[in-house]
C-alpha cells in the first residue's frame, strides 16, 4: 500500500524538489503520505503554498504551529541548518511549523504537544522517534545547550561502545549537507531502534525513486568533522582513514575555518589537524566514519 502510494508521488516530488523544497522536507511528506508517521515539517512562507498544495492533493490532514521561528539566535557553524531556532509568537513572514499525516487527531496533538512543550516522550511517538533516543536528548539537553550548541554528536559519540566506521544510515550529521534518514539525536552511533528507523525510510525513499535512494547513500558515506560552533566538514566517498589521502574536491563544509581550509590543502585528515591549529582546542574537533 505504501509502496504504491509512493510510486504515484515520484513527479510530485520532482516538483517540489525543483520548487527549491529540499531532500529533508521531501522525505519526511513521503513518511507522512505512507501512513508511517506524523512529520513535522518547517516551512517557509515561500515554500507553504507549494506544499500545502501537495499535502491537500494527497488528501491528508495537517495544521501549522501556532508560533513562528526566528533562526540563527546564535552562530552554530551548520552552515544553512539551525539547532538553536527561537520561537516566536508572531508568525508573519517567518519559519513555522507544518504538521502532517493521515490521522486528523493525531495531527492535532502533535501541534498541541509542541506549543505546550511538555510531554516530549509522546510527541516523540507521534514523530517516530525511539523511546531510548528521547530519554537520551532529555537526560543531555543543558549540557547539548551550553558546551555544543545544541548539538549531540559528542555526546552521541561518548555513548556509544564501538568506534567507527559506523553505518552510512545512522548518519545524522548529513543533515547539514541536506541529507539525512531520520531527524533525531540518537543515543547511540549503533542504535537498532534508529537503524531500523532510517531503513524504513530509505524503503519509502526507494519506492518514490530508486536513483533518489542511491544519493542519500553518497551523501551520507564518508568521514564527518565536527568542529562545534565552527564548522561542520564533510569529505565525501569512500571512507578516508586519518593515514589516508583524498582529492581536496571531496571535502565540502559548513562554514569556513582553518580546519576546512586544511583538509583541502592537504588531502590528510591527520596532516589537517596539525596544519589547522586544532591540537589544544577544547572540545577537539570530531571525526566520524560512516560506510
Amino acid at each position: 500500500m505504501a509502496g504504491a502510494s509512493m510510486t504515484r508521488s515520484t513527479p510530485d516530488v520532482a516538483v517540489l524538489l525543483l520548487a527549491g523544497l529540499s531532500h529533508l522536507q521531501c522525505r519526511e511528506l513521503l513518511e507522512a503520505d505512507a501512513g508511517y508517521k506524523i512529520s513535522r515539517v518547517h516551512v517557509y512562507p515561500w515554500q507553504r503554498e507549494i506544499t500545502l498544495r501537495w499535502v491537500r492533493d494527497r488528501e491528508l490532514c495537517w495544521q501549522l504551529s501556532r508560533f513562528g521561528i526566528d533562526e540563527g539566535a546564535r552562530r552554530e557553524g551548520t552552515g544553512t541548518w539551525y539547532n538553536t531556532g527561537r520561537r516566536s509568537r508572531g508568525t508573519e513572514g517567518r519559519l513555522r511549523y507544518l504538521y502532517i499525516g493521515r490521522e486528523g487527531r493525531d495531527v492535532s496533538e502533535a501541534r498541541e504537544i509542541d506549543q505546550d512543550g511538555r510531554d516530549h516522550a509522546r510527541l516523540g511517538e507521534l514523530l517516530r522517534i525511539p523511546s531510548c533516543c528521547i530519554e537520551f536528548y532529555l537526560a543531555n539537553r543543558h549540557v547539548a545547550k551550553t558546551r555544543y550548541h545544541d548539538e549531540y554528536v559528542q555526546l552521541t559519540s561518548q555513548a556509544t561502545p564501538v568506534r567507527a566506521p559506523y553505518l552510512w544510515e545512522m548518519n545524522y550529521v548529513g543533515q547539514y549537507f541536506g541529507f539525512s534518514l531520520y531527524h533525531h539525536y540518537p543515543c547511540s552511533w549503533t542504535c537498532s531502534a534508529t537503524l531500523k528507523r532510517a531503513r524504513r525510510a530509505l524503503r519509502i525513499v526507494r519506492c518514490a525513486s530508486p536513483v533518489w535512494a542511491r544519493a542519500f547513500r553518497r551523501h551520507l558515506r564518508g568521514a564527518m568533522i565536527c568542529e562545534p560552533g565552527r564548522a561542520v566538514h564533510c569529505i565525501r566517498g569512500e571512507v578516508p582513514r586519518s593515514s589516508t589521502t583524498f582529492a581536496g574536491s571531496q571535502v565540502v563544509s559548513t562554514d569556513w575555518s582553518p580546519l576546512g581550509a586544511a583538509l583541502r590543502s592537504t588531502g590528510s585528515i591527520r596532516a589537517a589537524m596539525k596544519a589547522g591549529g586544532v591540537a589544544r582546542r577544547v572540545p577537539t574537533p570530531l571525526v566520524l566514519y560512516f560506510q
